[in-house]
């Protein structure tokens, strides 16, 4: 298709000087004898480029480039002035009105013919530039919604709602540094007495550690053995030892070439015995009635680095009223305006003196001095915190 271009002059001289250079070079030329006529074929035709006099009766060139950029369907038309003035001030004043370029009278066919597929060239390309944009921003605005989709997915496999399970009370925050994140956390039933808690925490942000946390979840609801978590042959439950065993057999680093971090905790609600294990995870916390905290410490390596390590098993014992708190490294690494984190020293002190707070409570306090720390919760990593308050039936 060949480029059409409009000749907008109250000269017929000039006008058909420029249709002989022009149309010899292969152009459709459109002529105008004066600027209402110009604006009318501009509107009507749609010209690639416009060649405009300044110097005309009704409306001058510099009104009819005026009212053709203020129109969207003539804005995006590349305009040359022409003009027999070399004046550089007239110049300044038609390139602040849009145009793009100005030939002077008289006319070198050599200088008319650069000028005019300079600014086809340039118009081509700005066009082809904005269709890109144009799809860029649709595939951004589909991924969008597709990382929305994710996130709710994700955020479908925490604990529901304001979770209240027989004896326990759970209250939990959850804040990914981008839409979706690489933390996943649950409290699960195993038997009648006996109910596992977890928080895994895999390596990286975005989509690729989203995923994996994913699948951790799936294989901790339904791939085992009878149907449940952590359940043995024999159909008694799998001790957290024996959970991490397996999930470092399944997931080799190889498989996603990503890593992850988990403590898992088994309590039997009847008893208050609990169960727990940690690869590389942060250590979980328990604070009695008294507000002494200890440290749940016994693990091993992390999950995915296949070196054979052993993993250890922990036990201790709740008391009525005990509080477990369950936490990501994006809790403790958070940093202060100094660039001092938190450390679990400071996550202590904070549990202990929220320790008459219920849950939830002190889940919002924990939330406000991360955002006071950081300006944002989850500025620096994914957030993820866990509090379980046990009373026995």
């Amino acid at each position: 298709m060949r480029d059409s271009i409009l000749v907008v002059d109250d000269s017929r001289v000039s006008r058909r000087l420029l249709r002989g250079i022009l149309a010899r070079e292969g152009f459709d030329v459109l002529e105008a004898a004066d600027g209402r006529e110009g604006i009318a074929k501009a509107v009507a035709e749609a010209p690639g480029l416009i060649l405009l006099d300044i110097e005309m009766p009704l409306l001058d060139g510099f009104e009819v480039c005026g009212a053709l950029k203020s129109d969207p369907v003539t804005a995006e038309v590349p305009i040359v002035f022409l003009s027999s003035l070399d004046q550089a001030a007239q110049k300044v004043h038609g390139l602040e009105l849009g145009a793009a370029d100005y030939v002077t009278k008289p006319f070198d066919r050599s200088e008319v013919l650069e000028r005019v597929k300079t600014q086809l060239r340039l118009s081509r390309l700005t066009r082809s530039l904005k269709q890109v944009n144009r799809e860029l921003i649709r595939q951004r605005e589909s991924l969008d919604a597709d990382l929305h989709a994710a996130a709710e997915i994700q955020r479908s496999l925490l604990p529901g709602g304001d979770v209240e399970t027989g004896p326990l009370e759970i209250a939990w925050r959850y804040q990914p540094c981008t839409s979706i994140g690489g933390d996943i956390f649950n409290v699960l039933q195993l038997t009648a007495d006996e109910t596992a808690i977890y928080i895994a925490d895999v390596a990286g942000h975005g989509v690729p550690s989203a995923l994996v946390s994913i699948s951790i979840s799936n294989q901790l609801t339904g791939r085992w053995l009878l149907g449940s978590v952590g359940a043995s042959t024999s159909g008694e439950t799998l001790g957290p030892a024996d959970v991490l065993r397996r999930l470092d057999s399944e997931y080799p680093i190889e498989r996603f070439d990503r890593y992850f971090t988990i403590s898992y905790l088994v309590l039997d609600t009847t008893s208050g015995r609990l169960r727990y294990c940690s690869a590389g995870h942060p250590p979980p916390l328990t604070m009695g009635l008294d507000s002494e905290i200890h440290r749940l410490d016994e693990g091993g390596p992390l999950i995915g680095l296949g070196e054979g390590l052993e993993f250890v098993e922990g036990e201790t014992w709740l008391q009525p009223g005990d509080r477990i708190l369950l936490y990501t490294d994006g809790v403790t690494e958070a940093p202060d305006s100094d660039g001092a984190m938190l450390g679990v020293d400071g996550l202590e002190s904070l549990l202990e003196e929220s320790r008459s707070c219920s849950g939830e409570e002190a889940c919002s306090r924990l939330e406000a001095l991360l955002a006071d720390r950081c300006g944002s919760i989850s500025a620096h990593d994914d957030v993820s915190f866990m509090i379980i308050d046990w009373s026995a039936p």
